[in-house]
C-alpha cells in the first residue's frame, strides 16, 4: 500500500513537472520565435515617426509571455532602433491608438473574443500581427504559431501583410507554411 502510494505520487509529480517544462519551453520557443521575426520582414520608412524611434514589440494578454519578451529584449536595438515592450492585459477599443504604435503585436489565445475587433481596428496598418490562436493566419492575421508537435511551426498569411505593406522574406516563406484568408 506504502509503495502504490508513493508510485502514484511520483508518477504525478512527473507528469506536472513534465507539463510545466515543456509549457515553459513552449513560451520561450515562441518569445524567440517573436523576436527572430524582424530579421525577415522589411517595415515602410513611415512605420517610424523619426530615425531613432523605438521598435515596439506590443502584447495583448498573457503576462507570462510579455515578461519573457521584456528580459529577452531589454536593451537590445532593431535596425538602430531601440526596443521597447508595451503590455496589454487585455483588448479595449480605447487602447486601439496605442496598438497602432506597435510593429509587431503578439495577441494572446486568451484575446480570442476580441480578434476580429482587433484586426479590423489594424487593417493597413504596418503592424506585424501575431498570435497562437489556432485558425488565426486564416482568419486574417499574418504570422501564427502552430504548436502541434514538439516545435512551432508557422503559417503565414502574406497577403494580409502586404494589405500592411510589410515584406515577408521569400527565406521565411519557404520554411512557412502559407494560408489564404478565409473571407
Amino acid at each position: 500500500m506504502k509503495n502504490t502510494f508513493l508510485i502514484t505520487i511520483t508518477f504525478f509529480i512527473f507528469i506536472f513537472s513534465t507539463a510545466y517544462q515543456t509549457e515553459a519551453e513552449a513560451l520561450e520557443t515562441k518569445v524567440n520565435d517573436l523576436t527572430n521575426l524582424p530579421t525577415y520582414v522589411d517595415w515602410p520608412k513611415q512605420a517610424f515617426d523619426s530615425t531613432f524611434a523605438d521598435f515596439v514589440f506590443g502584447v495583448v494578454g498573457d503576462e507570462d509571455f510579455a515578461k519573457k519578451l521584456d528580459d529577452i529584449e531589454k536593451g537590445k536595438w532593431l535596425d538602430g532602433h531601440p526596443v521597447s515592450i508595451h503590455h496589454f492585459k487585455t483588448f479595449s477599443t480605447d487602447r486601439v491608438k496605442a496598438l497602432k504604435g506597435c510593429h509587431i503585436l503578439f495577441i494572446s489565445s486568451s484575446q480570442k473574443e476580441n480578434l476580429d475587433v482587433v484586426l479590423q481596428s489594424l487593417v493597413g496598418k504596418p503592424i506585424l500581427i501575431v498570435s497562437d490562436m489556432e485558425h488565426f493566419a486564416d482568419q486574417g492575421g499574418m504570422v501564427e504559431f502552430d504548436l502541434r508537435g514538439d516545435k512551432v511551426n508557422l503559417l503565414i498569411n502574406p497577403e494580409s501583410a502586404r494589405k500592411a505593406h510589410l515584406h515577408i522574406s521569400s527565406r521565411l516563406l519557404q520554411i512557412s507554411t502559407i494560408v489564404k484568408s478565409n473571407n
